[in-house]
């Protein structure tokens, strides 16, 4: 386990369970659920049981396990064998299933990262070979993460796993040097807020995806009405979903007055969809920046547009940043910092 402390701030990560953080406080204050402790040390899989871990290198769920992309179809193995619900639908990517080698660490700054080879058996995870980062870094009253990822498939090799590969033929004779690969990719953060019975959440989001009960999407529509935080703040004991939205702000605050504390988030282009996830009675809130839409890659594959998914060119990265700032909450006027 890594520690940071920075002032304020008390920040610890596990590098090799997901590189997923274990704790995050301000002043003492727990801002993200904190992991049981009869869970460290603890095995790989139990990275679901942390504070928040990275999604890379796509967020949510990819339909019954089959990769669509430029006239390819990629079976891809399930991986959430704890809720069986999900089994047919891979889920947040493969970043938080990895062990995270440390670069970079001193007291107030952390750099993790991994290498994903795509190849052999590891290729029926996702067949597209790419590095993931994160930087953590704590500086006056803000937490900063970047994350990043860059596609290492070379421009000339075979993908591995593909069912299918079609090939417009151009009618010519010419013997053609190879196209770019160009492949998806994704990112995100899955924190879990801590909420008591009287946080309240603003966040402005202008649509909402209906869902199946698969959680995959089925269409947007206007955020119902009975979810009020788009436009002012909201009790969060009111909210029991697992709902992705999209024309987010790049904002949201979390108001916790029983903790005496307002929490902000910020989050960088292209991170501009959102999902929110609480269960009845829970006492947090996931509140998760992402760059695209549950099967988003699917959607862009069969023309839908507006889906958030990103095409990298071999070399290329994808990279976002996200800011906690948190700051005391006064009783006194706090409430008009919550439109």
């Amino acid at each position: 386990m890594l520690r940071l402390i920075d002032r304020d701030w008390t920040l610890e990560l596990l590098p090799e369970i997901g590189g997923a953080v274990a704790r995050l406080a301000w002043r003492g204050i727990e801002i993200l659920r904190p992991m049981p402790a009869s869970q460290v040390p603890a095995p790989i899989d139990a990275v679901r049981h942390t504070c928040a871990y990275p999604l890379l290198p796509w967020s949510n769920r990819i339909r019954d396990g089959q990769l669509h992309w430029r006239g390819a179809v990629y079976p891809l193995a399930t991986n959430s064998p704890l809720d069986t619900r999900d089994s047919p639908h891979p889920i947040h990517g493969i970043g938080w299933q990895q062990r995270w080698q440390v670069i970079a660490h001193d007291s107030r700054h952390a750099a993790l990262g991994y290498e994903f080879a795509a190849r052999g058996a590891e290729a029926q995870s996702w067949p597209f070979a790419h590095r993931g980062r994160q930087d953590f870094t704590l500086a006056g009253n803000t937490l900063t993460l970047d994350l990043a990822l860059t596609s290492t498939v070379a421009s000339s090799v075979a993908l591995a796993g593909a069912v299918a590969l079609t090939v417009p033929s151009t009618g010519s004779s010419k013997t053609n040097s190879p196209a770019p690969i160009e492949v998806p990719g994704g990112l995100g953060w899955h924190p879990f807020f801590v909420a008591e019975a009287d946080a309240e959440l603003f966040c402005p989001v202008r649509a909402h995806w209906l869902a199946d009960d698969q959680r995959l999407p089925i269409r947007p529509e206007p955020v119902p009405a009975a979810w009020h935080f788009p436009h002012r703040a909201q009790r969060v004991s009111s909210l029991v979903l697992d709902s992705g939205f999209a024309e987010w702000s790049g904002h949201a605050q979390l108001r916790r007055p029983a903790a005496g504390v307002i929490v902000t988030i910020a989050a960088t282009l292209p991170l501009r969809h959102l999902v929110l996830f609480r269960r009845a009675d829970a006492p947090w809130i996931a509140i998760e920046p992402v760059s695209h839409m549950t099967d988003a890659f699917n959607r862009a594959d069969a023309g839908e547009t507006g889906t958030g998914t990103q095409a990298l060119a071999a070399g290329a990265t994808l990279a976002a940043r996200i800011t906690l700032t948190c700051r005391v909450a006064h009783s006194d006027g706090a409430k008009a910092d919550m439109r």
